[in-house]
Formats: structure tokens, C-alpha cells, sequence
């Protein structure tokens, strides 16, 4: 357990660093398990600070409910990192990665696992305040409390989201011997053209609406 947690406060405070630490990593199962542990391990603090949450409204939640986001979590913790490291390896192959599938899958999960951890630290701080002074439905957003929560939100959302990319960045270029830009832009591509074909679906629907 030690080890993990120095694995994961390395991976935080070192990004760069860290991935060169685990160039010899090559184990599917263990990067696997490592991810899949971590990830259910921040479903069940968001599952329990949800519960503590809805009792400060005076709201109660369904246990079944609970019971089925942690079945999904479950199912999503191991199918996760092989998704988003498919989506990205496809786009890398095409700028020049041909190192194997393992070269992109790693630090694509040490890149989300990074992502994790800053929703992690979100997730407590907002679970935090809103035990102190909840902000319940129909409350105005422009009020200060709310919209110090949402930018709050906003901002660790973005700095998250930045050092994952550049944390997977800098793991697809070393490992699969390929340009930082190259790495970069193959890693975002697919990813990148989904979203947009999504909001693009989003949008027409609405239009019709």
C-alpha cells in the first residue's frame, strides 16, 4: 500500500519525472490493477460523501442506487484504461508509433490516473463545503458561495485535464520514440474527433428540439 501511495504523490508532484521512473514497467495486470484499485478507491469516497451530503439536505439517497454506481465502477475501472489507450494508440500509430500497444497504454493510464487524482482532491474539497453550507437545488448562480463552487471546480478541472495530457505526452514520445508534437497530437486526435462528433450530434438534436 506504502508503495502505491508513493507512487501516486510521485506521479502528482513530478509528472515528468515520474513517467522516466517507469520506463521498465511492462506488466499489463499489475498497471491494470494499480489504476483499478485507485479509481474504485475515489468512487466509494464520492459514494459515501454523496450519502453524508443528501442526509445535510435532509435527502435520501437510494442504497441501491449507491449499490449500482459502484457496480458500473466496477466494470469501468478495467475497461477504462484499455478504452482511452486504444483511442489514443490509434492516433499515435498514425503519426509514427509503432513501439506496441503497451508503449501508449502506459502512460495513457498513468495520464488519466493523474486526472483522477486531481478529481480526487476536488471531490474533498467540494464534498467539504458542501457539508458546511450545501447549495441546494434552485439556488441562484450568480450568489458568491455558488459560483466560487463552480469556478473552483472550473479551475482544478483544467489544470487536471492539462498535466494529463502533457504527462501522457511525455510517456508516448519517450516510449514510442516519437516527437513530443507528434505524441501530443496522436494522443488528442481520435479523442479530439469523437467530442466533436458528439457535440456536433448534441447540436443538431437541439436545433431540431
Amino acid at each position: 500500500m506504502q508503495k502505491y501511495i508513493s507512487k501516486l504523490v510521485d506521479l502528482f508532484l513530478h509528472p515528468g519525472k515520474f513517467i522516466k521512473s517507469v520506463s521498465k514497467e511492462k506488466d499489463y495486470w499489475a498497471l491494470t490493477k494499480f489504476f483499478a484499485v485507485f479509481y474504485l478507491f475515489v468512487l466509494i469516497i464520492e459514494v459515501i460523501l454523496n450519502l453524508l451530503i443528501g442526509l445535510r439536505m435532509g435527502v435520501t439517497l437510494s442504497i441501491l442506487n449507491s449499490l449500482g454506481a459502484l457496480a458500473i465502477g466496477v466494470v469501468s475501472a478495467f475497461a477504462v484504461p484499455y478504452i482511452s489507450a486504444g483511442l489514443s494508440h490509434a492516433g499515435v500509430w498514425l503519426f509514427g508509433g509503432r513501439q506496441g500497444f503497451f508503449n501508449t497504454f502506459k502512460p495513457a493510464v498513468y495520464g488519466n490516473m493523474l486526472y483522477i487524482i486531481y478529481s480526487l482532491l476536488l471531490l474533498i474539497i467540494t464534498g467539504i463545503m458542501q457539508l458546511i453550507k450545501p447549495i441546494y437545488p434552485g439556488m441562484l448562480y450568480n450568489q458568491t458561495y455558488p459560483m466560487v463552487f463552480i469556478i473552483m471546480s472550473g479551475i482544478f478541472v483544467l489544470i487536471g485535464a492539462v498535466f494529463s495530457v502533457y504527462t501522457q505526452t511525455m510517456g508516448v514520445s519517450l516510449f514510442q520514440k516519437i516527437s513530443k508534437g507528434k505524441a501530443f497530437l496522436g494522443s488528442i486526435l481520435i479523442p479530439l474527433i469523437l467530442v466533436i462528433i458528439y457535440l456536433a450530434i448534441i447540436a443538431s438534436t437541439l436545433q431540431v428540439l
